[in-house]
């Protein structure tokens, strides 16, 4: 996924740019801290959480945390600009030595279609480990690896094996599994603490769903029931078959999160 070519603006150095000159060099760029933010109705989901979380990516390196109010100017105003009713919304912070620039500028989406939600979607498992799993920095390896698998295998999306041949998470969502009437999804320290993972254990938490902190081996995957993924663009979104295990869809704890999530506000 690079930038999309339809839209008119992105901002760079706090200001609005043609796109004709966006430096195309960044959207393939490694160990860039970033954030994705879903627009819809013209409207930027969970924004503040994710503008915290770039701080707290930012903060992983030493690296100066940038202005939220100013941040938060920017993205309506990019999205005023642009007239985006829908979309996602990267946000990719360079640095000219010390000083922060925020780069704001639309990149293609893939929502799942219904068909897909309903019936759920097929992914493929990636040997593959992120350097530093808990901050969202940039890892074109690992996106480049995964866009082969996703294009080859025909799948939704990979899951990435460390080499203890654990499950950590999607490579761009995380991962839950469901036995009986619990939920396991990786310890917070392996993985990127995605927006839409932590209003799942909220939900969780709320209805009285036990959670296992515990990561899944890859010889384990048989053992459970059901499966899925979260993120920006997926939402909450069922997985009916990882490499050759196939997932019963739309178990009863799936369909309490899948709906509770589909009913929170911005």
């Amino acid at each position: 996924m690079k930038y999309r070519n339809d839209i008119a603006f992105f901002i760079s150095e706090g200001k609005l740019k043609p796109l004709l000159d966006f430096p195309s060099d960044i959207a393939e760029k490694s160990d860039l801290a970033y954030e994705v933010i879903r627009v819809d109705r013209a409207l930027p989901y969970f924004v503040l959480d994710h503008l915290n979380r770039l701080n707290f990516t930012l903060s992983q390196k030493q690296l100066a945390n940038i202005s939220i109010d100013q941040l938060l100017l920017q993205i309506y105003q990019i999205i005023e600009a642009n007239q985006i009713e829908e979309g996602n919304l990267k946000i990719v912070v360079s640095f000219q030595q010390t000083l922060a620039n925020p780069i704001l500028y639309f990149i293609p989406h893939r929502y799942p279609s219904q068909q897909q939600y309903e019936g759920g979607v097929k992914t493929q498992l990636q040997y593959d480990t992120r350097k530093l799993p808990t901050a969202k920095f940039s890892d074109w390896k690992i996106r480049s690896a995964a866009n082969r698998i996703i294009d080859t295998e025909d799948v939704y999306e990979t899951v990435l094996v460390n080499e203890q041949g654990e499950l950590t998470e999607g490579s761009r969502s995380n991962l839950f599994f469901i036995q009986g009437e619990q939920l396991f999804t990786a310890p917070n320290a392996m993985v990127l603490a995605g927006i839409t993972r932590d209003k799942i254990l909220e939900m969780a938490q709320q209805k009285q769903i036990k959670v296992n902190l515990v990561a899944v081996r890859s010889h384990e995957i048989n053992e459970f029931d059901s499966c899925f993924l979260t993120g920006t663009s997926p939402g909450v979104l069922q997985i009916k078959k990882m490499n050759e295990t196939n997932f019963k869809i739309n178990h009863p704890i799936y369909r309490t999160l899948h709906k509770g999530y589909n009913l929170y506000s911005i």
